[in-house]
C-alpha cells in the first residue's frame, strides 16, 4: 500500500468542502420557498439591546403569519401583549396600561421590518443590498447570516440582520440595529408551515375601555416592536 502524504489527505479534504453559498443564491432559495407558503407560525423570544438604557426583560411567545400581509404576536411573557396586523391597520396592545396603538400597514413598510415576515412582497434585494456574513461565533450554531443594508436613506434601522438555516428555506432570526446602536432581535423556533391558519386570527377587538392611541405616541417605542 502507496503512503499518502498527510499534506495531500488535508488537500484532499479540503476540495471535499463546499463552498459558502452566495448571498444571491441564499436570498433566492428563501424567496422562492416563501412563495410556496400560505402562512407559518412559531415561537419567538424578543430582545431589545438600549445603548442608554442596557438590555430589558426577554419577551417571549407565538408568531402567526399568513399570506400576504397578515400577522398575529400573542405574548406569553408579558402576559397578555398582543400585536395584530390584519392587512391594512396595526394594532398593539398593552394590557397592564390598557391602551391599543393604531396604525396603517404602510407604516410597518417604512419601517423595513414588515419585508423580513410579511413577505407578501417578496422583492427582498429591491429594498436592500443583500451581502453574507462570514462565519463566526456570534452566529448561532446551524445558521447561515445574511447582512440587509436598506436602499432607502428613511428606514428606522440602519442594518439588518437574517439568519436562515443551512438549506436557505426558513428564517430562524431578524436582528436589527438602529443609527444609535439599539439592537431588536427576534429567534424563531418549533416552525410550522401551511396549517390553514383561519383569518379570524388576524382581527382585533379592542376590550371595552381600553384607550386607543396613534402609533408614534411618546409611549411607543422600539421595545414593542413589531408594531
Amino acid at each position: 500500500m502507496r503512503f499518502c502524504p498527510p499534506i495531500t489527505v488535508i488537500a484532499f479534504g479540503v476540495l471535499l468542502v463546499p463552498a459558502p453559498r452566495a448571498a444571491g443564491d441564499l436570498l433566492s432559495t428563501l424567496q422562492n420557498h416563501l412563495r410556496e407558503l400560505t402562512d407559518f407560525q412559531a415561537r419567538f423570544t424578543q430582545t431589545f439591546h438600549s445603548q442608554s438604557l442596557g438590555s430589558v426583560p426577554v419577551e417571549k411567545g407565538i408568531v402567526y403569519v399568513k399570506f400576504p400581509g397578515r400577522m398575529r404576536w400573542e405574548y406569553t411573557q408579558p402576559a397578555g401583549k398582543l400585536a395584530v396586523v390584519d392587512g391594512e391597520r396595526t394594532y398593539l396592545y398593552l394590557p397592564e396600561d390598557r391602551l391599543a396603538y393604531v396604525g396603517n400597514w404602510e407604516d410597518l413598510l417604512e419601517e423595513g421590518a414588515a419585508v423580513l415576515l410579511l413577505t407578501g412582497n417578496l422583492d427582498i434585494d429591491k429594498q436592500f443590498l443583500v451581502e453574507r456574513v462570514a462565519d463566526g461565533p456570534e452566529i448561532p450554531s446551524g445558521s447561515v447570516r445574511l447582512r440587509l443594508l436598506p436602499r432607502q436613506a428613511n428606514s428606522r434601522f440602519e442594518v439588518y440582520y437574517l439568519d436562515l438555516n443551512q438549506t436557505g428555506t426558513r428564517i430562524l432570526g431578524v436582528l436589527m440595529e438602529d443609527p444609535l446602536g439599539n439592537r431588536v432581535e427576534y429567534r424563531f423556533s418549533k416552525i410550522r408551515e401551511n396549517s390553514g391558519l383561519s383569518d379570524e386570527l388576524f382581527r382585533f377587538e379592542p376590550p371595552p375601555g381600553i384607550d386607543l392611541q396613534g402609533m408614534g405616541s411618546p409611549r411607543d417605542g422600539p421595545a414593542d416592536s413589531p408594531r
